[in-house]
């Protein structure tokens, strides 16, 4: 029982968003300086690509007062139908199979610097994924998110009990309300049902070690793209992360706590993994203008914000509303409004969804 556990775990968490996240590459055509950001990227935004369908799906869903195992059947047709369609384009259009790498060439002494910088990510990070794994017992806010998640996996119903006493009220009360338009239980509790494990175990234990992994792999985006594909600058980008989140606890409430303290949750996931992707992608316009399959990225990581939480709903926004206004004055590109203002959408949608739902 415990290798299919394990089994299924890699399939749903490691081989479909890397299938996803390749395919999307491939169509978009991406180029990378090295593997790490390839297979980085391919996995990222295999993840967008899982969370934004799900949230286009799962809302409807929910405000019709359905069931999670439709919410489970429409998202894996969905999920099959991307599938189907890039494999689609890929044959159609003859793109190359092997991605492009430019591969990283230097001295020794430039090599061992880049080993020992890998070294020291490898350590802390590896230290904090095993902090999650094994020695966590906290418990923030469970009472309501992974109470939900819980209620969705055992009886199939979508924020319609009242997670403080259990009583089933058949509507949204309190602070479910806002858990509508940002059903991220409801999807720690579809991913729970695929693989097999408690939403309490799922959330607590498994699922924060990649979720981790995946905000210090967008900050080896982020220094990838400001040092021009340096890699081992890129690798001191993540040391220099991962060592300021361990260095500044003394609040409850800044992005260091929200990342190694409640990563299970959909505000912290929005600040410890999709901001940082968020800049990255948002640089990447910056330096490469012509790259129009960025904006359809931008659009899934709106609709994955938007998911997460209502914090995420409007930040997503207001980070793209800005830099796409910012981008169109610098650089007089004005059919790119159009473009940015698709990226909004998800803030428009399910930020009035949030504002309107009683």
């Amino acid at each position: 029982m415990y290798i299919v556990t394990v089994g299924l775990i890699i399939v749903w968490l490691v081989i479909v968003p890397m299938a996803l996240g390749y395919l999307m590459s491939r169509v978009f055509e991406k180029k990378f300086t090295d593997y790490c950001c390839a297979f980085g990227f391919q996995y990222i935004v295999g993840q967008l690509v899982m969370w934004g369908c799900f949230q286009i799906l799962a809302v409807p869903v929910i405000l019709a007062k359905g069931k999670l195992s439709l919410v489970m059947i429409l998202w894996g047709m969905s999920i099959a139908a991307i599938f189907a369609i890039t494999i689609g384009l890929i044959v159609r259009r003859k793109l190359p199979r092997i991605l492009k790498i430019e591969k990283y060439k230097s001295e020794i002494k430039a090599k061992l610097g880049l080993l020992l910088a890998v070294l020291a990510v490898a350590v802390i990070v590896g230290y904090q994924c095993y902090h999650y794994i094994f020695c966590m017992h906290l418990d923030e806010d469970d009472a309501r998110f992974v109470v939900n998640a819980v209620d969705a996996y055992e009886r199939g119903t979508l924020f319609l009990t009242n997670p403080a006493n259990g009583n089933y009220v058949g509507t949204w009360v309190g602070e479910m309300v806002k858990d509508v338009s940002s059903p991220w239980a409801i999807y720690l509790a579809m991913i729970s049902k695929l693989i097999g494990i408690y939403p309490t175990i799922f959330a607590h234990t498994v699922y924060p070690a990649f979720l981790l992994v995946m905000g210090y792999v967008a900050f080896y985006f982020i220094g990838n793209t400001m040092f021009y594909g340096e890699v081992t600058k890129s690798w001191l980008m993540v040391l220099i992360a991962a060592v300021v989140h361990m260095s500044f606890g003394t609040s409850l409430y800044n992005q260091s706590v929200f990342t190694l303290n409640r990563i299970w949750q959909g505000k912290a996931t929005v600040a410890g993994v999709m901001i940082p992707f968020l800049l990255y992608l948002l640089l990447q316009l910056y330096y490469d203008k012509q790259d129009k399959g960025s904006y359809v990225l931008l659009f899934f990581a709106g609709l994955s914000m938007c998911l997460m939480s209502g914090m995420g709903i409007f930040f997503s926004g207001i980070m793209i509303g800005v830099y796409g206004v910012w981008f169109t004055l610098l650089n007089k590109r004005w059919k790119h409004i159009l473009y940015i203002a698709i990226a909004c959408m998800p803030t428009v949608v399910y930020g009035l969804s949030y504002v309107l739902i009683k």
